[in-house]
């Protein structure tokens, strides 16, 4: 099977939870690819796919679980990859969305590995910075990695200490 079958078999019966992909005929790997404050996320096996799945919450006022702000976040994130694709520059940088059920708030994106480490990290940022000033701003600015970055006034501050390249 590849991506294209894979999504066509998602788009038709439209899975919620990790069993109902494998009874679509989509299959997810037993280990969690991650999670954070409203999602989990499972690899499809075999595919460079990602499922992301809302997480449940605790309703304060009903007691009751509640996927709301799961399915916001998702909905949320659909449409600024969905804007910010209007910039085809910045194409390459978003993960491409395959589907998407606002319902249930399910997303299933291409898979993207990290990177090996933290200076990798800093560095492709730092490349992407790059792109981004060059083409909102029309200023080349090429050499910021992690030697050039320092902590502003604040620990989430950056200053950009050389601008000389």
């Amino acid at each position: 099977m590849n991506v294209k079958q894979a999504v066509a078999l998602i788009r038709k019966h439209r899975p919620t939870k990790p069993q109902e992909f494998t009874a679509a005929g989509v299959p997810l790997e037993k280990k969690l690819e991650g999670h954070g404050v409203f999602r989990e996320v499972a690899k499809v096996k075999g595919l460079p796919l990602v499922v992301k799945f809302p997480l449940a919450e605790n309703n304060k006022k009903t007691g009751k679980l509640s996927y709301r702000s799961g399915k916001m976040h998702s909905t949320v994130e659909v449409r600024k990859i969905e804007e910010l694709s209007k910039l085809r520059w910045l194409r390459p940088h978003l993960p491409q969305v395959h589907y998407h059920d606002r319902k249930s708030g399910v997303q299933v994106v291409g898979y993207c590995k990290e990177f090996d480490d933290d200076i990798d990290t800093l560095r492709a940022m730092g490349r992407l910075l790059t792109k981004v000033i060059a083409k909102t701003l029309g200023v080349t600015v090429s050499d910021i990695h992690e030697d050039n970055v320092r902590k502003g006034h604040t620990v989430k501050e950056a200053i950009l200490i050389d601008l000389g390249y």
